[in-house]
């Protein structure tokens, strides 16, 4: 038996409700996170003489964490710098949101920290940075905005969002609040870009102007080496983004809202549009192209194009990206024998669960292409990627997709496989590109973009750009 630390009771009825965790454990946006394990690492600063942590949520906003810090120092630590200090101990979806100083943490009369006290106390940013008050009526709306969803009150009008613990839900939710009191539609590339409340501003009133349909956005612009290109460069792609040399221009490509394409449109229509924005950006190769899971596809087509038109294609990047037609031949007496191997060893009734799973699955991702393939929306958007309405479109694209060979220079990091599978090696590239370089690195999917793995995949990234040129 599997001891899951949910709490639970039978009612009269016979139902089972839920009561909470036998331990501290929660989760965030998919994570499970321990909150003693947090507390642990902030007890390690030396100006810090007692933390806690808990949940917080505050109206539409999603949950966060939020640290409660004792600190006898006369310059008690910011939140910069404590983010900066986590980071060398802690994955990024364990870093709290906000960091708030408080003479003592409440406690039971038992002398024990008092977490249900803990969880209604109000949350104040922790100083950090300088930053000037808001110089007109915009500022300080967007900054009680910002303050809302962030669940801190105000923010600094020069403050990056991203360092107080937004995401891209949070961003998408920051979009829809704009465009409902100010009735300016914010594209959330110019949000990944603009992060503060004073490039905000400018937008909202015209004094900076965007193009309200980006197809490709300045991560960094300056630099002396050929741009990289990443291909649905969104909010996550951040952290990777700043961790590459300083000298490493970067780009991201985009399918607006108010785009021309197909519906449903496939993996070589996107392509074909993300190419035309790219030679507007760089003419003439050497080309570096990057893509995450079915992004990836994207940039993997573009290559073949451009290798097939002449031009140079230094490096193409693949994070995590499956072929999603491999050619897999297998006889049905060997896929049977490994079936059967995998019952034995899991045992009958976890073997079932997972494939009842993945029936329901199956079921749920064509009931959303059938949808899309109607014309129809998805409209429930979450931090899962997976009912992101964009992400929809893409992954029904992917899984249309038969890919040609393609002979150029290409890097692919993976998670490792949780299972073999017979038949299935290279993520079912075999065959296709010749000149492939495999990375396994120990991450779960979404896990790539937060520490440690993301300054790894940098520098893995970063060490081939400079291989090959």
């Amino acid at each position: 038996m599997y001891r899951t630390g949910d709490v639970a009771r039978f009612s009269s009825d016979g139902c089972i409700e839920f009561l909470g965790r036998a331990d501290l454990q929660v989760k965030i946006r998919g994570f499970r996170i321990e909150l003693e394990e947090i507390e642990s690492a902030l007890a390690r600063h030396p100006g810090i003489q007692a933390a806690a942590v808990a949940v917080h949520s505050a109206g539409d906003a999603a949950q966060r964490l939020v640290a409660y810090f004792v600190s006898g120092s006369t310059r008690p630590p910011g939140t910069a710098g404590l983010r900066g200090f986590l980071q060398s101990w802690l994955p990024e979806y364990m870093i709290p949101a906000q960091f708030t100083r408080v003479a003592q943490l409440p406690m039971t009369s038992n002398g024990k920290l008092d977490r249900k006290a803990l969880a209604v106390l109000p949350v104040e940013i922790a100083p950090g940075e300088p930053s000037r008050p808001p110089a007109n009526s915009t500022e300080a709306r967007l900054a009680t905005i910002c303050g809302e969803l962030l669940g801190c009150g105000s923010v600094g009008v020069s403050t990056d969002l991203f360092s107080l613990g937004a995401h891209s839900l949070l961003m998408a939710m920051l979009v829809a609040r704009i465009e409902r009191e100010f009735g300016r539609r914010i594209p959330l590339p110019d949000l990944f870009a603009y992060p503060t409340v004073e490039r905000l501003a400018a937008i909202v009133t015209g004094q900076a102007q965007l193009d309200p349909n980006p197809r490709i956005v300045a991560v960094r612009s300056a630099g002396i080496r050929p741009p990289l290109f990443w291909i649905k460069a969104d909010p996550m792609f951040r952290a990777l983004a700043e961790r590459l040399p300083v000298d490493q221009p970067v780009f991201g490509l985009f399918v607006p809202d108010d785009h021309a394409l197909p519906v449903p449109y496939s993996i070589e229509d996107v392509a074909a549009f993300h190419l035309e924005t790219l030679r507007r950006q760089q003419p003439v190769g050497p080309y570096l192209l990057g893509g995450f899971c079915a992004a990836g596809l994207v940039a993997y087509e573009m290559s073949r194009r451009l290798a097939a038109a002449g031009e140079e294609v230094a490096l193409l990047a693949l994070l995590d990206t499956h072929n999603p037609n491999p050619l897999v031949r297998i006889s049905a007496i060997r896929w049977l024998g490994y079936q059967f191997t995998q019952l034995v060893k899991r045992g009958p009734l976890p073997y079932m669960r997972e494939k009842a799973g993945a029936v329901r699955e199956l079921l749920r991702r064509r009931l959303r292409h059938e949808r899309l393939r109607q014309g129809g929306k998805i409209y429930r958007a979450t931090l899962a990627e997976q009912e992101n309405p964009q992400f929809v479109a893409l992954e029904f694209a992917a899984h249309r997709y038969r890919p040609g060979p393609y002979h150029g220079k290409v890097l692919l990091v993976h998670r490792p496989p949780v299972r073999p599978r017979p038949g299935w090696s290279l993520l079912g590239w075999d065959g296709l590109m010749p000149n492939l370089e495999t990375v396994e690195m120990a991450s779960a999917h979404l896990d790539f973009f937060f520490e440690p793995q993301v300054s790894m995949l940098a520098e893995t990234v970063a060490a081939r750009i400079r291989g090959v040129l």
